[in-house]
């Protein structure tokens, strides 16, 4: 078990390594960070001192955070998300439309899980890893981008 110090040392190695990406660039305004989950493995911390390292960087506007979504560099009144998952090409690979499969309407990768049946269990409340763990074979990237795809319809 580590000592307090130990973690609190972990801590500021995320937070200066965060901050260094945002300065250097390598995480750019709009970009989506990697799950909490990710970062608490990676530094050895609890999902809880990421999420209190995230909220620090949040309150001086170096984050923002999307509910259901992510965490992402910038400022939410000026930047929109800029993720791979908006690309055309990365949306035709994921939302997939086959007249053979669910009438021709947008599904995932061609499983059998329709955009809008995605869409409306979130909109039920239901977040992003119980969605993965009631529907086999769905990916966290499949349903970023029928978010990405539901919004481009909407634009």
């Amino acid at each position: 078990m580590a000592t307090r110090r130990e973690v609190e040392q972990r801590r500021r190695r995320l937070e200066e390594a965060l901050r260094r990406s945002l300065e250097a660039g390598n995480l750019a305004a709009g970009d989506l960070l990697p799950p909490v989950n990710q970062y608490a493995q990676e530094y050895e911390l609890s999902a809880t001192v990421v999420r209190q390292v995230l909220y620090s960087l949040r309150q001086e506007g170096l984050l923002y955070t999307l509910p259901r979504i992510g965490t992402f560099a910038g400022r939410a009144d000026t930047h929109r998300p800029r993720t791979e998952f908006s690309r055309p090409s990365y949306l035709s690979e994921r939302i997939t439309v086959d007249p053979a499969l669910c009438n021709g309407i947008p599904t995932v990768r061609g499983l059998p899980y329709t955009a809008e049946m995605i869409l409306e269990r979130l909109s039920t409340g239901v977040n992003y890893t119980e969605l993965l763990a009631e529907q086999p074979g769905l990916q966290r990237e499949d349903i970023l981008a029928v978010l990405a795809y539901a919004a481009h319809r909407l634009s």
